[in-house]
């Protein structure tokens, strides 16, 4: 049986005293800020994994799901999260033939110019500090 800290995807260190991990998934410019060529990238010792996403090609998790996952995400410079049936690939779970033979990665991207919501009642509902949470007209989440 699983536990839920057993679920939790992490994003591994990829360099550690100058060494880029087997496991590493970086974008060009990071790894060329790391001293590494682009004859070095077009080498045997690196994989493309999509435009501008290199890993090591001693990565042990080549052709997995979660790597295509990781160079996506790494790919729009981290501003997108996993999401729909390729999150649930990753969680193990059964997903309905349907999606047998979907093999992209889903993402979700926050809006360019999101803010944060602030926590407001609607000016038809009666909410907040002044009011009775027993009163059936109230909107708040009050006792029942």
């Amino acid at each position: 049986m699983s536990t839920k800290t057993d679920r939790i995807i992490t994003v591994p260190k990829v360099v550690r005293d100058g060494i880029i991990a087997d496991n590493a998934v970086m974008s060009v410019n990071a790894l060329t800020d790391l001293g590494v060529s682009s004859g070095e990238l077009r080498g045997p010792g690196f994989v493309r994994l999509l435009h501008g996403v290199f890993t090591p090609a001693s990565n042990p998790e080549l052709g997995s799901e979660g790597l295509k996952c990781r160079a996506a995400v790494v790919a729009t410079d981290s501003r997108a999260i996993v999401c729909g049936p390729s999150a649930l690939r990753l969680f193990g779970v059964q997903l309905p033939s349907r999606f047998a033979a979907d093999t992209r990665v889903h993402l979700l991207f926050r809006r360019a110019n999101h803010q944060p919501q602030r926590n407001r009642c609607p000016p038809t509902a009666r909410c907040g500090a002044d009011s009775n949470p027993d009163d059936p007209g109230n909107a708040s989440d009050g006792p029942n």
